[in-house]
């Protein structure tokens, strides 16, 4: 059963090792192997950071982060100009929402968070893309936050997908709705 949330009472934070996450469970047997089992290492070797939504202290969705590169080869046609082969990313290696909060814009608001994180990381270091592998059934998901899917892919079962930066602060800075850094 799907529980409906108000997301203004949802704490979104860097997840922590003393975190409980027993009672987390997604419809990905994976990903709930690698949150259960692998993300505490993962977070301790530096080899990706994780984040969650906390909602009345449980967790009901979590994303890890770490960072790609992109090849332009691999883009669609007229994304970026190509002065360079490969571009500085940030890639949502992990997402996934508890199956009792699904459709509550959960999975949408960490995407938004790993946007504002690349947005003023990009301020620190070079960081001109969200990236992510993308499972089947999650791309039109991705889709509808502006992700584009990219020419080549390999045989993976993943569709390598994409969002520009750039695009994004255009169309906040032609909109002047709101700041990129309201998601980090």
């Amino acid at each position: 059963m799907v529980h409906r949330m108000n997301l203004e009472n949802a704490i979104f934070r860097e997840l922590d090792e003393n975190d409980d996450l027993s009672a987390f469970r997604c419809s990905s047997e994976d990903l709930n192997d690698y949150f259960q089992n692998d993300v505490n290492k993962y977070n301790k070797e530096d080899m990706a950071k994780s984040y969650a939504c906390f909602y009345n202290n449980k967790i009901v969705g979590f994303m890890s982060l770490s960072a790609d590169t992109i090849r332009v080869k691999w883009m669609q046609a007229n994304v970026i100009d190509g002065i360079r082969h490969n571009y500085p990313a940030i890639k949502i290696a992990r997402l996934a929402v508890d199956i009792n909060h699904e459709k509550n814009g959960i999975g949408s608001s960490l995407v938004y968070m790993a946007i504002g994180m690349a947005n003023e990381l990009s301020k620190i270091i070079g960081c001109r893309f969200v990236t992510v592998d993308s499972k089947k059934d999650s791309i039109g998901f991705y889709e509808t936050l502006a992700f584009r899917k990219c020419l080549k892919q390999d045989k993976r079962h993943y569709t390598m997908m994409f969002l520009d930066l750039h695009i994004i602060k255009e169309n906040l800075l032609r909109e002047k709705t709101c700041s990129l850094s309201n998601f980090s």
